[in-house]
């Protein structure tokens, strides 16, 4: 097929082929001229409804903003139009969070911190604005699926990635109720269950629930198995999101005294008392063999003992003691001596001397090894090199007399190298909660007072305990220090037997049974405030989340918890250096970055250069990407693949200036996803300017203005300014510090349709208020698309006409129509520019309709509005553009993988480098795009599933990061950058 043609396969019909899109909509421009409208994504032909004519077969070249399926047979090879990133060179080491007025000039003192490290001081010159506080969020990062229709109610506090259902035991009456927490129903008791005050469990995936119920009589007892009904569903290279009602599962175990249950290395393994069986269940094989299922039996011996998968082939069991021959719960004699590993056939291949480890009771598990609560202290096992080995670390004098106390109930998390334990005096009872250090060997006491529940934070960071008087305390997990304290209950009294409250924690909240009142609660972990509350009557008492969106949990008695490893993420003291090397020190922050064909994405670190791959979901592939004003937050607007899915997601890069008196303090935490998430449909353009981002979504006319202090300080509760400009394929940014700039819809689109219609007449100046102060004469401008501003004014584009300047002079406001040049004027149409705040000049691929037919892409133009002229000065399409952060150098990429650099103030070319292999562009699949950020241009190359970072002093690769799939779209997040330019049209922060 002929470069540069689309063939549309299709005889003519009386309808239209409507596909949803991901990333633009400049194909409209080009075929509104002939009537026709061509929407395409991904490599898929769908059958779309059709409701208006399409004209016979014809043979065009087009210049295409990718839309989202591909609704006829389409095949077409051509440049894609991508956003951009474009950022002025850093003046100071330090920005300022600021407001409106400059005070004064004054000097200060900035220590320049790097992961916590003081690297040196530096005096720089600041405009001194009035103190902004700036809140800073403490969020748990949790992967998305999002369900096409679901109740928002969680999403209104900021838990849209959490979806599933609480199931939850009573400690009075033998059943089970389900909370659904999408639509806050409650079904109390609808299932029965074998005896009351059940433990609940989760499965490693959070699919199935464990609940291990003893009955009245001796037989009576059950291993109850709940399908949580909310689950991911592979389909070839995506998955689908699966909402059933919960239901019991088909195998249901006879086993007495089930107690313990641990998820790690692949196994949730359920330890049964009185015939001492541990059981290995298979999440996977639970599912696909249903009521056929037969876990894995290991044979430890009768004990009131534990077991759990040390590695994917070794089981740590606890060793029964000889005197035990029939168990009776409660007694000494049934406790076990010490511990062994086996193998998955239960062959021992390690025995930790069990005379050393007496009366046995309690275990923790993290990536040191399995631990073991004895009379003579903590049992440590460990594995190195396919080696096991163990030792004992001993008890504190502080604990009590040895041999009458110990440590005997563990609570723990998979990625916290501390785990926590309630000590035990057998003469007083419970003695306080203590913290186990076995990196350094440690074992102290954190807190004093009888307690009633416990739980980790998703993240290990953070370890809760609900104390007897009913107040929520939260510990440091590292240091054991108190940080927070909420009191959520009211003071209760704890009678053996009966049940009591206890705690469940899933993403950012923390859920609380209350037995006393018949009610769960839902404390939001980031204000610690109750922000749910679901009655549901009797004595609700223990509970478990099953669902989608957590990554790895704590919800069980004994903290059991699936194994991770996060060393990785923890390790931001020791990292490397590589960019400093380069001269970068003043860049410390990340790159998020969108895939082309799957809705996920992914962050590269670029002080450690670590890449976690798809970490965060979001509504659709080859979603858009911008930052905000300051780059603490990255904007994706995704497309989803039905209407009403579309969102614009608000990610918080995690690296930002805290401002301390005469200081700055450099915060550094993980990327996390923010707790507002947007629902527009066909979220386009995003715009920085004067301190606003502005997002544009076409199906509603919606120019959504958003203030990024006050996104930090409220959270999920910000509401943005939202102006209604028409239904329209439009843009709308603020264009000085009281107005808003947006373009005017065609009263002839009446529904969003993406068609010629809907594209703009002209464009009006507005107050906030919404008052129009200045009209730029709507029909001189037909078919508007594409915009740009620098720090004159703002262009866009008209199609057959020229190109609108917009601009302010002694407070009002001027309009001019550069006309195209006379022999052009009948085939050129320029429809994306390309600005930067200190350039004079704009740039934009054009668009040709040769003898007034559409289309063939064009060259690169320069704009230049002072003198009122407009020139071609590369005559080849371009891929991806971006200006240098001074704006003096702007960057073009073509289909020959060559990297060009042309002087933005004549156009001139300055030097080239090839940059990657030659390539061809095809219509629907993602393409290559870049930013730029200070000295450096990262580059997204989709057909190599790399990111590439030119060092732009030397034109050189000097770093790159593999990503895999189809990176697509990235932006800059962090701190080092006074000024950016990362979005589709060239728009930019000015400032």
């Amino acid at each position: 097929m002929k470069s540069g043609k689309l063939i549309e396969r299709e005889n003519a019909s009386l309808g239209v082929a409507v596909g949803r899109g991901a990333k633009g909509f400049l194909v409209l421009a080009a075929l509104a001229v002939v009537g026709v409208l061509v929407a395409c994504a991904d490599e898929r032909t769908v059958e779309v409804p059709v409701d208006r004519p399409v004209i016979q077969t014809v043979e065009v070249e087009v210049v295409v903003e990718v839309e989202k399926e591909v609704v006829r047979e389409v095949q077409v090879e051509v440049p894609v139009a991508v956003e951009r990133e474009i950022v002025r060179e850093v003046q100071v080491e330090v920005p300022l969070e600021v407001e409106k007025e400059v005070v004064r000039e004054v000097q200060v003192e900035v220590p320049v911190v790097v992961e916590k490290e003081v690297v040196r001081e530096v005096r720089v010159e600041v405009p001194v604005e009035r103190t902004v506080e700036v809140l800073v969020e403490r969020t748990v990062e949790v992967p998305v699926e999002v369900e096409a229709d679901h109740d928002d109610h969680m999403e209104e506090t900021g838990h849209e990635e959490l979806i599933g259902r609480l199931l939850v035991t009573d400690g009075l009456e033998a059943h089970l109720s389900v909370i659904d927490l999408e639509t806050d129903s409650v079904e109390s008791g609808i299932f029965d269950i074998a005896g009351p005050n059940a433990r609940i469990y989760p499965s490693l995936n959070h699919r199935y629930a464990f609940v291990l119920a003893r009955g009245p009589e001796g037989g009576d007892d059950r291993i109850h198995i709940f399908d949580g009904g909310v689950y991911n569903e592979p389909h070839g290279d995506h998955f689908d999101l699966v909402t059933d009602p919960v239901s019991r599962h088909p195998l249901e175990i006879v086993e007495e005294w089930p107690v313990h249950s641990v998820n790690s290395n692949g196994w949730t393994t359920i330890f049964a008392d009185t015939n001492g069986h541990a059981l290995l269940f298979d999440e996977e094989s639970l599912e696909r063999s249903g009521g056929d299922y037969e876990p894995t039996v290991l044979k430890a011996g009768i004990q009131h003992g534990t077991a759990f998968a040390i590695t994917d082939e070794h089981v740590v069991m606890s060793v029964s003691n000889p005197l035990c021959t029939e168990f009776i719960p409660g007694t000494w004699d049934c406790l076990p001596l010490g511990a062994v590993v086996s193998d998955l056939d239960g062959e021992i291949v390690y025995d930790t001397a069990s005379e050393s480890c007496t009366f046995l009771h309690g275990e923790a598990y993290n990536k040191h090894g399995a631990f073991f609560g004895c009379q003579e202290g903590v049992l440590f096992i460990h594995e190195d090199d396919g080696q096991f080995g163990h030792e004992i670390l001993p008890y504190p004098a502080e604990l009590g007399e040895p041999g009458m106390s110990a440590i005997i109930t563990y609570y723990w998390h998979p990625s916290s190298d501390n785990f926590f334990g309630i000590g035990n005096r057998r003469e007083s009872g419970q003695a306080g909660v203590w913290l186990v250090d076995p990196v350094n060997r440690e074992i102290r006491e954190i807190f004093p007072d009888p307690s009633a529940a416990f739980a980790f934070s998703n993240d290990g960071e953070t370890f809760f305990i609900l104390a007897d008087d009913g107040v929520l305390r939260a510990f440091d997990s590292h240091d054991g220090e108190l940080i927070e304290s909420v009191q959520v209950l009211e003071p209760f009294e704890r009678v053996w037997g009966s049940p009591s409250p206890a705690m469940s924690v899933a993403g950012e909240w923390l859920f609380l049974s209350d037995p006393y009142s018949g009610r769960v609660l839902g404390v939001h972990l980031e204000h610690m405030e109750i922000e749910e509350e679901w009655e549901l009557g009797g004595a609700p008492a223990n509970l478990t989340f099953v669902g989608v969106g957590v990554d790895d949990h704590h919800d069980d008695e004994h903290a059991h918890e699936d194994e991770h490893d996060h060393e990785a993420e923890a390790d931001h003291e020791d990292h490397d250096d590589h960019m400093e090397e380069t001269g970068h020190d003043e860049l410390i922050g990340r790159l998020l970055v969108t895939d082309g064909v799957e809705a996920l994405l992914s962050v590269i670190d670029l002080s450690t250069d670590g890449v976690e791959s798809g970490i965060f979901d979001v509504a659709g592939p080859n979603a858009t990407l911008y930052s905000s004003v300051t780059h603490r937050y990255g904007i994706a607007l995704a497309r989803g693949p039905e209407s009403g899915d579309d969102r614009i997601h608000i990610f918080d890069g995690g690296v930002f200036y805290v401002p301390h008196g005469d200081h700055f303090d450099l915060v550094t935490e993980p990327v996390s996803r923010h707790s507002l998430e947007i629902v527009e449909e066909w979220p386009v353009h995003s715009v920085n300017s004067h301190g606003w981002t502005a997002v544009f979504a076409d199906t509603n006319g919606h120019v959504v203005l958003i203030d990024e202090e006050g996104l930090a300080s409220s959270g999920g509760d910000y509401e943005p300014i939202v102006l209604e400009a028409g239904i329209q394929h439009g843009t709308g940014f603020v264009i000085s510090d009281e107005h808003v700039i947006m373009s005017v819809n065609n009263p002839l689109c009446t529904e969003f349709i993406p068609s010629g219609d809907c594209l703009p007449l002209g464009v009006e100046v507005r107050t906030f208020d919404d008052e129009v102060v200045y009209d730029a004469a709507k029909d001189s401008c037909p078919s508007l698309h594409g915009e740009a501003h620098n720090a004159h004014g703002a262009v866009f584009g008209c199609r057959f006409v020229g190109v609108l300047s917009v601009h302010a002079h002694d407070g009002h406001y001027e309009h001019e129509l550069i006309p195209y040049p006379e022999d052009m004027a009948d085939e050129l149409a320029l429809g994306l520019f390309y600005g930067h705040h200190d350039s004079e000049n704009f740039f934009a691929p054009a668009t040709l309709f040769p003898d007034g037919q559409c289309c063939d892409l064009g060259g690169v133009w320069l704009v230049d509005v002072e003198n009122g002229e407009m020139r071609e000065v590369f005559p080849d399409p371009s891929v991806a553009a971006a200006f240098s952060s001074d704006g003096a150098t702007f960057y073009m990429l073509a289909n020959d993988g060559v990297l060009r650099a042309l002087d933005s103030h004549d156009g001139e070319l300055v030097e080239t480098m090839q940059l990657i292999d030659p390539f061809e562009t095809v219509f629907g699949s993602p393409s290559p795009s870049m930013i730029v950020v200070g000295e450096w241009l990262f580059l997204a190359d989709p057909n190599s599933g790399h990111v590439l970072g030119v060092h732009l002093e030397h034109m050189e690769i000097e770093e790159e990061w593999d990503l895999g799939g189809a990176p697509a779209n990235l932006t800059f997040v962090g701190v080092g950058v006074d000024d950016h330019h990362d979005d589709e049209h060239a728009h930019e922060d000015d400032h």
